[in-house]
């Protein structure tokens, strides 16, 4: 059964709202590793040590991409096997939240096995994006548009 996943942890964690006002403790975390982002991969992945002790694995990127790389889903802090119903369900949403012109992120984790660093990860959640209309979208508007084959959920037009 799926239910609510939450991303507050992973952002506090990744300092992602510290730019909202929330302070975290970011001298306990250090970035040890990165997988960078790029157009072919669509994924990003970090490692960080926390205190000098254990180390954890994040990864954003697009949700399929993210998924596809994960094992097991945490659950409202319970980890479970993601399960082929459950990713059919979260694909699903992921169209939803596209088809409404939302930019999807997904998120995961990991806290060993770091020699492979992008499999079996834990998924923790989605985050919807508004992206903010472009300085020229005024002006594209008014020529013809025509579909593009970016991607099978989001619509993208020339």
């Amino acid at each position: 059964m799926l239910r609510s996943t939450n991303v507050l942890p992973f952002a506090t964690k990744m300092d992602y709202i510290g730019k909202i006002g929330v302070q975290i403790e970011k001298e306990r975390y250090e970035r040890v590793n990165e997988i960078p982002l790029d157009r072919s991969r669509k994924i990003m992945t970090t490692e960080y040590t926390c205190d000098d002790k254990n180390n954890m694995i994040f990864s954003k990127g697009a949700p399929e991409i993210i998924i596809s790389k994960c094992k097991y889903i945490d659950n409202d802090g319970t980890i479970e096997i993601l399960e082929a119903e459950t990713k059919e369900t979260l694909l699903k949403k992921i169209g939803e939240m596209s088809g409404h012109a939302l930019r999807v992120i997904g998120f995961a984790y990991k806290t060993e096995g770091f020699e492979n660093p992008e499999s079996d990860l834990t998924f923790t959640g989605l985050l919807g994006l508004i992206d903010p209309p472009k300085k020229d979208a005024a002006k594209a508007l008014q020529h013809p548009l025509f579909p593009t084959n970016h991607s099978n959920t989001t619509p993208f037009w020339r």
